[in-house]
């Protein structure tokens, strides 16, 4: 792990499986080893898992806090302000407000308390989630996570959406991983 003076903050990105909850729960594991003490939240919209953890594709969970929003997070963080703490962890981050989550990134990285954030980076369509970028452009460490391409085995950077839907937001599993290529011949045979 990095070796950063105070707090700190590091962004995991990529496509749908990609891994960024699995490094999530590695890296708070790895705090928690060091006896270090950690939260993380997860937004009340990612309901795949269907409880109150983070669960990664392989399996794995880890305890978190179920929010709302960044202000969520705010209220958790004042009502436990008399308890140490080491690192905030904040999963699928591009379902919350990303304006608001930087400031308290920010804010918490200036008071000492690092910060993780895991966020998928682009929507189904190919276009940015809003607000990831001025997040990663602030982050001290960014690991941004490839899958394989469900289609041609390369590295995949894009979440395609197999079901016939064009919401902008639609958790589940209805989406595989895919390279620039597959994704690029998918959506033209969508149009």
């Amino acid at each position: 792990m990095e070796d950063f003076q105070g707090g700190w903050i590091m962004m995991i990105t990529g496509g749908m499986y990609a891994g960024k909850s699995e490094e999530l729960t590695r890296t708070m594991r790895r705090f928690s080893h060091a006896q270090k003490i950690g939260v993380i939240f997860k937004p009340k919209v990612d309901t795949r898992s269907g409880d109150d953890c983070v669960t990664t594709h392989n399996g794995g969970k880890m305890k978190a806090v179920v929010v709302d929003s960044v202000a969520g997070i705010r209220l958790y963080l004042d009502e436990h302000k008399d308890e140490p703490l080491d690192v905030v962890a904040i999963d699928e981050a591009q379902f919350l407000e990303t304006d608001e989550l930087l400031i308290l990134a920010k804010e918490l990285a200036m008071h000492g308390i690092s910060v993780v954030i895991a966020a998928l980076d682009k929507k189904w369509d190919g276009t940015h989630f809003k607000g990831v970028g001025d997040l990663l452009a602030e982050a001290d460490i960014d690991k941004r996570l490839h899958a394989i391409c469900a289609y041609c085995g390369h590295l995949a950077s894009h979440s395609l959406r197999v079901s016939s839907s064009t919401a902008d937001i639609e958790v589940g599993d209805d989406y595989k991983p895919v390279c620039r290529s597959c994704f690029n011949k998918a959506m033209a045979q969508r149009a």
